[in-house]
């Protein structure tokens, strides 16, 4: 054998193990999966940014992100623990807990999912071209509405404005998942885009770079009933300047918190291992420029132990494994 084969077979050799390194690695690293939301959603969006900032810093875990109906059907999901993660609202939090809202029907209430950690804040935003001669809610009346995708936050919310302001009868419906809805509004083949999101919402910001927009305020008598309904609801004015259409303009609006959730059953370590690899300076740039709304859950999560005292009032309990990260922070969190 030549010096030159005996060279090639100790490459050969050094890959291999270098190969089998990484595979063991790999196999030693538990996979887990997180309830996120309709691909392109601000919650699919947020939890994709998660994933990515987790899986490029752990050894430990691999997060694949799981497309849904969105909020609604992930604080299903998560409660029966098909997924180790969900991202949901303070809100659901609530109602599944209580059986109230799109839970009301449930056999029994759900008490098996924790909180991990803050993410971002969610508004309310009913958006309309700005040529659109609809000023307020009450011009939808006639108006062929998009009330959000079914199985989403946005579409439970749309359902209880129509309903309080009794014009189920008088609009003329949607339930088209939020990509042909965006399309739609450009189009001009619906009058009104309503999600429940972030600022900037990813498809409001899509249409209004197609088309000028207006996201309307809401009337005060409605925002004083999502505040009777949960109180994981809050009244909230929001910059819109970001949109076309928008600039130096605000909204009044009702906003909820989001959380990043486990199911009870996922284990502690894992669920520090997220938490500890989410909430701290290296990923803060990588989760932001993925989408803009982590700022509001980073910060939270860096200025005071608010956002704890915010969720435990849903009823819901910190997850143990949450619970140990964020005592080393020096957070009080029973």
């Amino acid at each position: 054998m030549s010096v030159m084969s005996k060279a090639g077979l100790a490459v050969i050799a050094v890959l291999a193990a270098g190969f089998f390194a990484v595979s063991e690695l790999e196999a030693a690293k538990t996979n887990v999966t997180i309830a996120a939301g309709g691909k392109g959603s601000g919650g699919y969006r947020l939890s994709g940014g998660l994933a990515e900032a987790v899986n490029r810093r752990s050894d430990k875990v691999n997060i694949t992100v799981q497309p849904t109906g969105g909020f609604v059907a992930n604080t299903r999901i998560i409660g029966t623990g098909r997924t180790q993660f969900a991202m949901t609202s303070t809100v659901f939090l609530d109602f599944i807990r209580r059986r109230e809202g799109p839970f009301k029907k449930n056999s029994k209430a759900v008490t098996s999912i924790r909180a991990i950690g803050p993410v971002a804040t969610s508004w309310f935003q009913l958006t309309v071209p700005a040529k659109s001669s609809i000023k307020s809610y009450n011009d939808i009346i006639g108006k062929r509405v998009n009330l959000g995708k079914k199985g989403s936050g946005a579409y439970f919310m749309a359902n209880k404005v129509v309903e309080w302001m009794n014009i189920k009868k008088k609009i003329r419906a949607d339930a088209m998942s939020w990509g042909p809805a965006t399309r739609a509004l450009v189009d001009g083949k619906i009058d009104v885009f309503i999600i429940h999101n972030p600022v900037p919402s990813p498809h409001v910001l899509r249409a209004s770079r197609s088309i000028p927009v207006r996201v309307l305020s809401m009337p005060e008598n409605l925002r004083d009933k999502f505040e009777e309904l949960s109180k994981g609801y809050s009244k909230e004015t929001v910059d819109a300047s970001i949109y076309k259409g928008m600039k130096g303009k605000k909204f009044k609006s009702i906003s909820h918190s989001i959380y990043m959730v486990a199911h009870e059953s996922t284990p502690n370590d894992i669920v520090y291992e997220v938490a500890r690899h989410t909430y701290n300076e290296k990923s803060k740039k990588f989760l932001t420029s993925g989408h803009k709304a982590w700022k509001f859950g980073l910060k939270d999560a860096a200025t005071s132990g608010a956002f704890i005292k915010k969720v435990l009032k849903t009823g819901t309990p910190i997850h143990p494994g949450a619970a140990r990260f964020w005592k080393e922070k020096g957070y009080a969190v029973n």
